[in-house]
């Protein structure tokens, strides 16, 4: 299992080929089954307008939706790199991915793709970026949060974010916006339209932990820890209903 924009895909293999046995009358000896569920979060339930994309080396992608067949099947070559995009009306997409080589002919393999909601007013929680003292450099952890966010763009190109950037009580208030200055950076970098982002400064007025409450902190490690808690630059879901300015045309029709 791994997570990605949000939502869970699972995976079972749950049924592969006994190596020496050989039935062509079940099961090609050239394909492997791809069995895919779609599935509402947190409702648990069926997506009835989802649809599947599978795009597989170079070759042309094959579209399929829900009233096609549930769960999803398709019959699929070995030895090829299968590209997943699992989308659902007012639903986050996701996306996942077979490598070359990873199933044995004749293997079954069911992936459940559990699909954010999206409600009317959205406020959804991405990983927070957290940064040393007196510090805009990302941590390990906030590099890898951010090539997540990165992803979670890429997926759904409708979604507007608001960076709000923190410092803690012992820091610069001015540090707050050049962290979110190098997060925003960042994002830019990897060609996301700065339309989509806009840029709250905090400073130290929203920690996580409040001064009196570290002040009762019984270590100076714990402390410590406190306050690393409060530097950081937060992410907040604004919007998904994003459009290009160029896509949109003369007299506000779309």
């Amino acid at each position: 299992m791994r997570t990605i924009g949000f939502a869970l895909i699972a995976s079972v293999l749950i049924s592969s080929p006994v190596v020496g046995q050989d039935d062509p009358d079940t099961r090609s000896s050239w394909t492997f089954q791809l069995r895919i569920q779609v599935i509402s979060h947190p409702q648990g339930e069926p997506v009835n307008s989802a649809e599947v994309i599978l795009k597989l080396d170079d070759q042309k992608p094959i579209h399929r939706t829900r009233q096609d067949t549930f769960p999803f099947l398709f019959e699929l070559p070995v030895g090829t790199q299968v590209d997943i995009k699992v989308l659902g009306p007012a639903h986050l997409v996701l996306m996942d991915r077979i490598e070359k080589g990873q199933l044995p002919a004749g293997a079954v393999l069911v992936k459940e793709f559990r699909l954010h909601q999206i409600i009317s007013c959205p406020v959804i929680d991405l990983p927070r970026i957290h940064f040393s003292r007196d510090s805009a450099n990302f941590s390990p952890e906030g590099y890898r949060a951010m090539v997540e966010i990165a992803e979670v763009l890429k997926m759904n190109p409708q979604m507007t974010l608001e960076l709000q950037g923190h410092v803690e009580a012992r820091e610069k208030e001015g540090l707050a916006a050049v962290r979110a200055g190098s997060v925003l950076d960042f994002l830019l970098a990897i060609d996301v339209d700065p339309a989509r982002i806009s840029v709250t400064m905090k400073g130290d007025s929203a920690p996580l932990i409040t001064v009196p409450q570290i002040a009762r902190m019984a270590t100076k490690e714990e402390k410590e820890a406190a306050h690393a808690m409060n530097r950081r630059v937060d992410f907040r879901v604004m919007s998904f209903d994003w459009i290009p300015e160029q896509e949109v045309k003369p007299n506000g029709a779309r």
